[in-house]
């Protein structure tokens, strides 16, 4: 479900293996210039990154992002079919050879919940410091989907100087909002976009939405309204997939 090209030119592609219903985990394939499997790479050029259960029972991963020295971080949905919904943010962290980076997070990788909801990463971003930051939703049957953030450390541990313990929720005027990308402004501003509810829920009419945050994780109070807006593209399902400055 996504791609992305290293500073040695190398591809690598992110999606999910699946094997029976549910029980997808995420995988991630590359590839040498030429597009043939980089045997360096796990020794057969894939990589399968195995989670456990509660955090997700089908798996895939959503987006990547590449550092300098040649490590991949991964940002995986994890969609749960438990009654509680009690799906997790997933990351994880890949060395060149194609194993986990066990100074990361707990062995490599780390999962994080916003208050036992139904917690969805959609988008990932590095920053200059390499800290990284990861945007979807996060869903409660009181408060539905909403745009939801959270910030790491360099080495996998929530970043508590971020928002409320290293997270951020934020609602589009009550409704139900999900982020799907997160860049950085050169300014070090956070923009996100996604989608959010501009009818009723069973209307299915929905609007890009876009919100900019300051680097401690506050809504930047000069960008749209409050932080945040909407645009309609005549009253369908619209749904802002990526965003770049």
């Amino acid at each position: 479900t996504c791609i992305l090209i290293k500073p040695d030119g190398k591809i690598v592609a992110g999606g999910t293996y699946s094997t029976i219903a549910f029980t997808d985990d995420p995988v991630v394939a590359q590839y040498l210039p030429n597009g043939k499997l980089d045997s360096s790479f796990n020794s057969v050029g894939i990589a399968t990154v195995y989670f456990s259960l509660p955090h997700g029972d089908a798996k895939s991963v959503s987006d990547m992002v590449s550092t300098a020295d040649g490590k991949i971080i991964i940002a995986v949905e994890a969609l749960s079919i438990a009654a509680n919904d009690a799906s997790d943010y997933l990351i994880a962290k890949i060395l060149p050879n194609g194993l986990l980076d066990t100074s990361f997070g707990t062995i490599g990788s780390i999962s994080t919940d916003f208050n036992n909801s139904g917690d969805l990463s959609y988008g990932i971003t590095m920053l200059p410091d390499s800290s990284i930051l990861i945007a979807g939703s996060s869903y409660s049957q009181v408060t539905f989907d909403h745009f939801a953030l959270v910030k790491y450390t360099p080495n996998g541990k929530v970043d508590s100087t971020f928002g409320i313990n290293g997270r951020v929720i934020t609602r589009f005027n009550g409704k139900t909002s999900s982020a799907n990308k997160i860049t950085v402004d050169p300014s070090g501003k956070l923009i996100v976009c996604g989608q959010a509810i501009s009818g009723s829920f069973s209307s299915n009419a929905y609007d890009f939405a876009l919100a900019m945050y300051d680097s401690n994780g506050s809504l930047d109070s000069s960008f749209g309204r409050n932080g945040i807006l909407t645009t309609d593209y005549g009253n369908n399902k619209d749904n802002a997939n990526s965003c770049a400055v």
